[in-house]
């Protein structure tokens, strides 16, 4: 066996040949079966007029939706001890001049209709009460303020100065009152979406929606462009949750205490962001890549005809269901309770169930057990909103049945398949950089262990550690070498480079006892 100094000088990472996890990978076809109808008319409009495919339009759409229901509908106590919320947070990316906008803007007119809508009714009647209760206030405080210079009684001085103290204090909430909510967020920092969430709870619901057609500015906000670099998606992580979030500033306005906020979000990227977003591990790490829902969509170019206008009454079904849902989801000030019928809870826990194994697997979803998590949570997710596009304001009354709980299992499915599609080049360098680290070291040992491997932080478990030993013995890259204990129990194994596994029976205490000769892997 040659000498390890030796070894060193001339070793060259291997190729690992023989390893096959990219392979070539058709997309699965979109389950447009499972869309409600008039959602499904409405994309096939879409797709006439816009030649938008259907998973991009119809992606595009139930972000919307989502957003139109905010936090007024919930499922209390439907997995894990948590309510089922309709949240959802979608990423499609798409090739520039494909018609990413030209798609965006008829789903989203009607949402900016009902906007303007609301923004006339707050200035014809709300405003003007909040402008005159503010101009008494004013004057209230001046006055207080003037009583509190004048006098020279410190004791009415001081009841003077904490009157106008209390008064500014109601002045401050009556502003807010008096700011018109901002429902949509194109780009902005985290601290300033944490104000308008704030904004929003004075007059309504906790909720914001982050939606663009080209959304790489507001990307590169949340990748750090105005924070040195750091990552700054807690905001996103915790609107998809509806945690609690505090923020303090300095800057007036700036601190706020969020109980529940909700952040939908619908972002249309080009590829190569997507590949920054994906590569991005503080991203990972922070659970933001976990919870949304990543597509790259397929949109080839084709003849075109001119097709005419939009069909009336498909837009028309369009704007009502948008302006219907808003008007009893989005402005109710607490969320509205649905249920769930017991076969359609039970058929969503066992997708739960039967994804375990995978997850539990090293060679399957074991790397990404924190992606594959998400996949129930959004079955869960996907069939409330079927159910309420389906039923509307009646959603509340009626029970989430069977079908709809399997429509949304059918497109979680989906969308886990185009997660792991987006993903498969993330891992595959990820198993790769595992590898060779485990080459290194076996130049630097004699043999190398599972324990080894997870004492670099290369693998959580033994079996997570044992399959990258495995895969390499099996291509020949390694050399397995079975160890029995003298009194029983299972085997451990030790790995050796090729030029270093012992030709001749080992001579270690155990082997000496069971005058076992090693056998290669």
């Amino acid at each position: 066996m040659n000498d390890s100094n030796e070894l060193a000088t001339d070793w060259k990472i291997p190729s690992f040949e023989g390893f096959s996890e990219i392979q070539e990978i058709d997309p699965p076809v979109f389950p447009a079966h499972v869309l409600p109808q008039q959602l499904s008319a409405f994309c096939g409009e879409l797709a006439r007029v816009a030649q938008a495919p259907i998973e991009f339009s119809a992606s595009a759409c139930l972000a919307t939706l989502s957003a139109c229901l905010g936090k007024g509908i919930i499922i209390p106590n439907a997995f894990r001890g948590d309510s089922n919320k309709p949240t959802l947070q979608i990423i499609l990316a798409g090739e520039s001049g494909s018609g990413k906008s030209g798609v965006n803007k008829p789903i989203i007119a009607p949402f900016n209709r009902w906007i303007e809508k609301q923004r006339k009714s707050f200035v014809e009647i709300n405003l003007p009460n909040y402008k005159a209760r503010a101009a008494i206030l004013e004057g209230e405080i001046a006055q207080k303020t003037r009583n509190a210079v004048r006098t020279a009684n410190s004791a009415e001085r001081d009841i003077c100065q904490a009157e106008a103290a209390n008064k500014q204090a109601e002045l401050d909430a009556i502003n807010r009152l008096g700011t018109f909510p901002s429902y949509l967020l194109e780009d902005c920092t985290l601290e300033a979406m944490a104000v308008y969430l704030g904004k929003n709870a004075q007059t309504g619901q906790e909720t914001v929606f982050a939606v663009s057609d080209d959304a790489r500015q507001a990307l590169s906000t949340l990748m750090g462009k105005y924070t040195n670099g750091e990552v700054s998606d807690n905001l996103f992580v915790k609107g998809f949750s509806w945690s609690p979030h505090s923020q303090h500033r300095r800057k007036e306005g700036g601190s706020v205490e969020l109980l529940e906020p909700c952040v939908n979000v619908l972002f249309m990227i080009q590829p190569d962001l997507l590949d920054r977003i994906i590569s991005q591990p503080d991203l990972m790490h922070s659970g933001f890549l976990q919870r949304v829902i990543l597509d790259e969509v397929s949109w080839p170019v084709t003849d075109y005809c001119d097709p005419g206008a939009y069909c009336g009454a498909v837009l028309d079904g369009w704007e009502s269901l948008v302006t219907g849902l808003l008007d009893f989801y989005r402005t109710a000030k607490t969320p509205y309770q649905a249920s769930c019928s017991k076969e359609a809870k039970d058929a969503l826990i066992a997708y739960y169930n039967r994804l375990n194994a995978r997850i539990n697997n090293p060679g399957d979803l074991g790397d990404i057990q924190s992606v594959a998590r998400r996949w129930a949570e959004w079955a869960w997710r996907l069939a409330l909103n079927f159910h309420c596009i389906i039923y509307r304001e009646k959603a509340i009354e009626i029970p989430l049945d069977v079908q709809t709980a399997q429509n949304g299992i059918v497109l979680s499915e989906y969308y886990a398949q185009r997660k792991l599609f987006a993903l498969n080049c993330t891992r595959d360098n990820r198993k790769q950089e595992v590898r060779s680290r485990i080459l290194d070291l076996a130049q630097d040992k004699e043999f190398v262990l599972a324990a080894d491997v997870q004492r670099k932080r290369l693998a959580r478990t033994a079996a997570e550690a044992r399959l990258p030993l495995d895969q390499l013995a099996a291509a020949g890259h390694l050399k397995r070498l079975e160890v029995r204990l003298p009194k029983g129990g299972p085997p451990s194994y030790r790995y050796y480079l090729p030029e270093k596994y012992p030709i001749a029976p080992a001579t270690n205490a155990i082997n000496e006892i069971n005058a076992e000769i090693p056998q290669p892997f």
